[in-house]
């Protein structure tokens, strides 16, 4: 009988474990990591960041929200990220980089007081490969499900 209840405990234990695991996606998040080569030449231009830090008249980074197949379509060149724009939205983030291979990983998202915010980190590969490169307008994508937020932030962890 002990053996069955410590079974149990166990059990239960390792459901929490698998629950608390998922909760990280819990707005049905998907992150593209390499959109650049997707996103329209048009957009390219209208969306440059302040890339080498001498222009100060462009900002560091941007953040689009996505929430229509129109605005979609100025920003993509094809279909890629395939969105059902009733029930979810894209998030695209334009910042700095100078690792062009490295996986992004959403670490957390939190929506609260009207603001969702997206944590994320550059996962490198292997760390005996150099893959630096001279600095470039990294663009990335979050699809996930549409929120009541009016303000989305990304924060580069």
């Amino acid at each position: 009988m002990k053996f069955f209840k410590r079974f149990i405990l166990v059990a239960l234990a390792f459901i929490l474990l698998l629950n608390l695991a998922s909760c990280n996606n819990k707005f049905n998040a998907k992150v593209y990591s390499k959109v650049n080569n997707i996103v329209t030449e048009e957009a390219l231009n209208n969306y440059n960041i302040n890339v080498d830090q001498e222009d100060d008249s462009l900002p560091n980074n941007r953040t689009l929200i996505i929430d229509n197949k129109e605005l979609y379509d100025e920003i993509f060149v094809d279909d890629s990220i395939e969105c059902d724009f009733t029930t979810n939205i894209i998030y695209v983030y334009v910042f700095r980089s100078v690792y062009a291979s490295n996986e992004i990983k959403i670490l957390d998202i939190n929506n609260e007081n009207g603001t969702l915010t997206i944590s994320f980190k550059d996962e490198s590969g292997n760390m005996f490969v150099a893959n630096a490169s001279s600095p470039y307008a990294r663009w990335i994508a979050v699809k996930m499900d549409k929120t009541n937020s009016n303000k989305v932030e990304f924060i580069k962890k």
